[in-house]
């Protein structure tokens, strides 16, 4: 079992099943006792947008019910800690860190942070694919660190070609024990 917290970027184009996908993780590791967070990155949001993400059925609120102990929403300069100048809002290894240790300093560790989004950042990645465009997308993309693919039964053998662990969409179970064993890579939140 590899050290904890672990940090994890899902990714995918708009409507590709992100936020699906976390819910799910969320419930297998929930179910084990685990305590995970999740960072939304909203790559959308300009710095002076109205104080009004957080609305009722949101990708966050699906992630609280779906067993993050915390969440936190990011872009555009803020945070949805209600900081209003955060110069870490695209820096999401910072953001993590920072879950981190607040949870450890309130005495409850954190297991993992689900990160969705941040593309273009280091962090391990796993891209959500749901159409043989999005495969397209995916291999043209200057993106780092991929770790694996989660995608449909018919897009399995095509996606293979990427040259990654590739996982059908059903197979959160599995995914998430060959995360826990360390068989994607070492996944751990780093100091720094």
């Amino acid at each position: 079992m590899m050290p904890r917290p672990l940090v994890l970027s899902i990714v995918g184009v708009q409507d590709a099943g992100k936020t699906r996908l976390i819910e799910r993780i969320l419930q297998v590791w929930t179910r084990q006792g685990w305590r995970v967070a999740v960072i939304k990155h909203d790559g959308h949001l300009w710095e002076n947008a109205p104080d009004d993400w957080e609305k009722a059925s949101s990708d966050t609120e699906r992630y609280i019910h779906s067993g993050a102990v915390a969440t936190v929403l990011a872009g555009g300069g803020r945070t949805l800690w209600r900081d209003m100048a955060d110069q870490a809002a695209e820096q999401p290894l910072v953001l993590c860190r920072r879950l981190a240790d607040r949870a450890r300093r309130q005495g409850r560790s954190l297991d993992a942070v689900l990160v969705e989004g941040f593309k273009s950042h280091p962090l391990p990645k796993l891209a959500m694919i749901r159409q043989a465009s999005e495969l397209n997308w995916l291999a043209g993309s200057p993106m780092n660190n991929l770790r694996a693919v989660v995608t449909t039964e018919g897009l399995m053998e095509a996606a293979a070609a990427l040259a990654v662990p590739v996982y059908r969409d059903g197979a959160v179970a599995e995914l998430c024990a060959d995360i826990e064993a360390g068989r994607l890579g070492d996944m751990r939140l780093v100091s720094g």
